[in-house]
């Protein structure tokens, strides 16, 4: 769970420096958030045993329990900027971008500061390619698997 949050707070840097290239002078609220993210995930990846193998089930618990922690953290930068006030509300946001169903609650996108923009799309990105990852490790070894990596990558890799 730590690395998840460590990689979230990481991810929160990318929009920081969009705010930055966009000389948008409020980019605090991503700041916040990415020190509040590598707050929680620093201790829990210092103090977790690195010789523990995961079981099947501790690696669900692990996505389930992730999606949702990663989800309420990525909604802090929505609340603290002001733009999705309330925290259920910005949780579903950040929840759709990370499963990648497209549904919003927002109904001027546009608006959006560049950072925090760019930071919602970068949710979709990174929910795609964790889908991608949990299809491949869930599906059975066989021909299933070869043809979803073969669908998804480009051609020549």
């Amino acid at each position: 769970m730590g690395t998840l949050l460590l990689v979230t707070s990481i991810a929160m840097l990318f929009p920081i420096a969009v705010s930055l290239i966009y000389q948008e002078n409020d980019f605090s609220p991503l700041l916040i958030s990415a020190v509040v993210a590598f707050g929680m995930g620093l201790p829990l990846w210092w103090f977790s045993p690195s010789n523990y193998e995961l079981t099947f089930r501790d690696a669900v618990l692990i996505a389930v329990f992730g999606w949702v922690i990663v989800s309420a953290v990525s909604a802090l930068p929505f609340v603290f900027h002001g733009s999705i006030p309330v925290f259920t509300d910005a949780f579903f946001e950040m929840m759709s971008g990370y499963t990648t169903t497209g549904a919003t609650i927002l109904t001027d996108i546009e608006s959006l500061p560049h950072g925090l923009l760019f930071w919602r799309s970068e949710t979709h990105l990174l929910g795609g390619m964790g889908f991608l990852t949990l299809t491949l490790i869930f599906l059975p070894h066989g021909m299933a698997g070869v043809r979803i990596f073969r669908a998804e990558s480009s051609p020549g890799q």
